[in-house]
């Protein structure tokens, strides 16, 4: 099934949340459902929702709350495998997910990445492959890697719909400011991690300072510059938090974060994976 927060964050990054959720898993109800009887379909749908073009729509009647009657207009198209396979690869991130990605997987054939990922991931370049079989490098698990793959399906689904790059970026600009300001302020790592972000809704992610208090932007922007002065090799930031999100318990973990820090451009990124995607389209024609 395809679960849809019922309730509407009006100030946040998007209004449109969704979650493949496997079986047997049980929710409240201020959280919708939707089950199918094709997997493709559900994942094609799944896909769609990940779209800021879905969002728009939704956006756009101005509501503080998605129901059952909201699901049925939702804008169908059929994607392209290679947003579906991105979908999947969001939400397969534990071997709850393994059954669902053994029948699914292998029957999509997706495009190779539209930009290099940071050359410390797992994944390596643009090239790499996700497995046949599940396992723990089947799903994206980098801050870096899952941004990449809604860039990318936001692009597709804009292309399915017949929509231009103008349009998207267009509808981006105007339509989700909050988005714009919190991309404009989020810095990774070369290994793939967000270091610091201005999105309070990542309240537990990136640098931490004495107490395991997030700095605030002057101190970042101050370290920030120190970093860059340094040899790469030095650029080097870590520190030690209480991470209390296992079944054992509390425990003390260090995050280590390897720069150069980078800054992404959304408007850039959507650019280059049009260009990206419309020569491969090309090409395969």
């Amino acid at each position: 099934r395809v679960a849809i927060r019922g309730m509407i964050g009006l100030n946040s990054n998007r209004r449109v949340i969704s979650a493949i959720i496997p079986p047997d898993i049980a929710h409240v109800n201020s959280v919708s459902s939707i089950a199918f009887s094709d997997e493709r379909v559900m994942l094609n749908f799944h896909s769609l929702t990940l779209s800021v073009i879905t969002d728009f729509l939704f956006k756009i009647k101005n509501r503080n709350g998605i129901y059952k009657s909201d699901v049925g207009q939702f804008r169908w198209v059929e994607l392209c495998n290679t947003a579906i396979h991105r979908g999947l690869r969001l939400a397969c991130l534990t071997e709850s997910y393994s059954s669902l990605w053994n029948r699914q997987a292998k029957n999509f054939n997706p495009f190779p990445w539209s930009s290099l990922l940071p050359p410390r991931t797992i994944e390596g370049d643009r090239d790499y492959l996700a497995p046949a079989e599940w396992n723990r490098s089947s799903g994206l698990r980098t801050d870096f890697a899952r941004r990449l793959a809604l860039i990318e399906i936001d692009v597709l689904v804009t292309q399915a719909f017949g929509l231009s790059l103008n349009q998207l970026t267009e509808l981006y600009k105007i339509y989700f400011p909050v988005l714009e300001m919190h991309e404009n302020a989020t810095w990774y790592d070369c290994t793939g991690q967000i270091v610091w972000t201005s999105n309070n809704g990542l309240s537990g992610v990136g640098w931490r300072i004495d107490g395991g208090k997030k700095p605030s932007q002057s101190l970042w922007q101050k370290t920030l510059e120190e970093m860059n002065q340094r040899p790469v090799e030095e650029q080097v930031l870590s520190c030690k938090i209480i991470d209390d999100t296992q079944p054992e318990g509390p425990k003390e973990v260090e995050r280590v974060f390897y720069g150069p820090f980078i800054k992404c451009d959304r408007v850039e990124d959507y650019k280059r994976a049009w260009k990206h995607f419309e020569k491969l389209k090309g090409d395969t024609a």
